[in-house]
C-alpha cells in the first residue's frame, strides 16, 4: 500500500513536470519535495467529547504533520501589447 502511494505522487510529479513543458515556459515548476524532508510536527488541544459536541480541553498533544508533497510554480502572464 505505501508504495503504491509513494509512485502515485512520483507520478503527479511526473504529469506536474509534463504539463509546465508543455506550457511553453508559460507556467514553470520551482519547486517539488516530497517524503521525510516534509514532516513536522504540531501541539494541538487535546479534544473530548463529552455525548453531544466536542471540547478543547486545557491539555495538548503532539500529533504528526506529513503532506504528501509540495510544489512551488511559477505563471508567466502575457503582457498587454497596444495597438
Amino acid at each position: 500500500m505505501h508504495l503504491q502511494h509513494e509512485l502515485m505522487i512520483s507520478r503527479f510529479h511526473a504529469m506536474l513536470e509534463l504539463a509546465c513543458w508543455r506550457s511553453n515556459g508559460r507556467v514553470e515548476l520551482h519547486q517539488f519535495k516530497q517524503g521525510s524532508e516534509l514532516w513536522n510536527k504540531v501541539d494541538v488541544p487535546v479534544m473530548r467529547f463529552n455525548g453531544q459536541r466536542w471540547f478543547e480541553s486545557d491539555k495538548t498533544e503532539t500529533l504528526p504533520h506529513r503532506p504528501d508533497a509540495f510544489s512551488l510554480y511559477a505563471s508567466r502572464r502575457r503582457r498587454a501589447t497596444k495597438i
